[in-house]
């Protein structure tokens, strides 16, 4: 049960391929408003992991009950790993909110696979509502490439295509990470293009950032 701040399962799925590139950009106030929407998660939800079933198939469902200003809302997501190398996810959840009596269904599917040193990630994110220009779709891949033990690579890719805007925002990020030792040492660039479904100059903007991490 969480009080606040709980996930819907579906919402549990909903990270993207590449790694919500576009909340970095989000968070430093350079595409505010620009998100990935997702099912509902009303206070006091109920988050249920079911029981096996079958060996590597994990299945969670939520409830959120209905408030003030929000109508109930359910959601359910799997993920299969029976696969050496495979991981698929599969998530639907509601949203019903009775202010302004809108309807929309979120469904999240993800799929990743490793074979040698590379592993491939791609996710779709589908937002669908009854309300006029507002849906959304979320198309994420990335690519990861294991140089040796100490050196590994990775790019990845976000396309937001919001209904309503005619520019559709997207997001990359080029991470390498280096391991000596107890030593890890990461570099990540990080790239918007229409961040803010325009094309303003404010909306391509970079990002760098380094980061030093020790094991002791």
């Amino acid at each position: 049960m969480h009080g606040e701040g709980g996930s819907s399962a579906q919402a549990a799925l909903d990270t993207t391929a590449a790694g919500d590139v576009w909340d970095t950009f989000d968070n430093a106030g350079l595409t505010t408003g620009v998100k990935v929407k997702t099912s509902s998660a009303n206070g006091d939800t109920l988050v249920y992991a079911l029981p096996t079933m079958m060996d590597d198939l994990a299945i969670s469902a939520s409830y959120s009950p209905q408030e003030a200003t929000a109508s109930s809302a359910t959601a359910y997501a799997a993920t299969y790993t029976g696969v050496e190398g495979l991981s698929v996810s599969y998530g639907k959840g509601e949203v019903t909110t009775a202010a302004d009596g809108s309807n929309a269904d979120a469904t999240t599917m993800k799929a990743s696979y490793a074979i040698g040193s590379f592993t491939l990630a791609y996710s779709d994110n589908d937002y669908a509502t009854d309300v006029a220009d507002n849906d959304q779709e979320t198309t994420s891949y990335k690519v990861s490439y294991t140089v040796s033990d100490d050196i590994s690579v990775s790019y990845g890719h976000e396309e937001i295509d919001e209904e309503s805007e005619a520019l559709d925002a997207e997001f990359e990020n080029l991470s390498v990470s280096y391991t000596s030792g107890g030593m890890t040492l990461t570099a990540n660039r990080s790239e918007s293009t229409d961040g803010a479904h325009s094309s303003g100059t404010a909306d391509d903007r970079d990002y760098w950032s380094l980061g030093l991490a020790f094991a002791f």
